[in-house]
């Protein structure tokens, strides 16, 4: 399976060719979350591949986004709409965890976060009364069953590193997998700790490590 599709249609395609890796034979396609550089390859890629594979992504995905981090408002979003997904893939946008192939689960939306999230200033979506920050409602990650317990693959992690332990451990308790409580051995991915709001506080140095309470050790 893949996860995200980087922002280059062409770059994907080199460097699956460059690895001698055949799009079609993917079984699984999985968005961290909608912005243009984990997306943008995403056309490229579908004419490698044979109609309704399965894309699994959160339910907000085809929510418009923006940026002015240049001075000007942009588009940050998809590059397409939902009658094109529609047309190519089997959608599987939920809020809930969804297995995507076994031992392989998206973690679902991070709606408690009570540690700072990944928040990038001027990134945007609209609202009732022009613009407001993004609250990343689309985040989420992937969970893999390890042979050391449960690892998470991230995107960039928008929600929050500590907030997707937290969504890890809550997604997979007793009632979800009948495993108990399960916090991540391990996290892998980008993470954008050092891109917080200025209020969001706490975790001040990017390269902070998850706390052992954190971590299923």
């Amino acid at each position: 399976m893949l996860l995200d599709t980087g922002q280059s249609g062409t770059v994907l395609l080199h460097n699956l060719d460059t690895l001698q890796l055949d799009a079609g034979t993917l079984a699984a396609l999985a968005l961290s979350h909608a912005h243009y550089d984990h997306t943008g390859g995403l056309p490229a890629l579908a004419e490698r591949l044979a109609p309704g594979l399965p894309l699994y992504a959160n339910a907000d995905l085809l929510r418009e986004r923006f940026s002015q981090s240049t001075g000007e408002r942009r588009a940050i979003g998809l590059s397409v709409d939902h009658a094109w997904l529609a047309a190519r893939f089997a959608l599987h946008l939920d809020d809930a965890p969804q297995q995507v192939l076994p031992g392989v689960w998206t973690t679902g939306a991070i709606t408690e976060r009570p540690y700072p999230g990944g928040y990038v200033p001027r990134q945007e979506i609209r609202a009732s009364a022009g613009y407001a920050p993004d609250p990343y409602r689309d985040d989420l990650s992937l969970v893999v069953e390890g042979s050391a317990g449960l690892i998470v693959l991230c995107g960039c992690c928008h929600a929050g590193l500590l907030n997707n332990a937290g969504a890890c451990a809550a997604g997979f308790s007793t009632a979800h997998r009948g495993c108990g409580r399960r916090y991540p051995s391990d996290q892998r991915g980008c993470c954008h700790a050092g891109d917080r709001r200025p209020d969001a506080g706490g975790m001040g140095d990017p390269a902070a490590t998850l706390p052992q309470s954190l971590l299923g050790r």
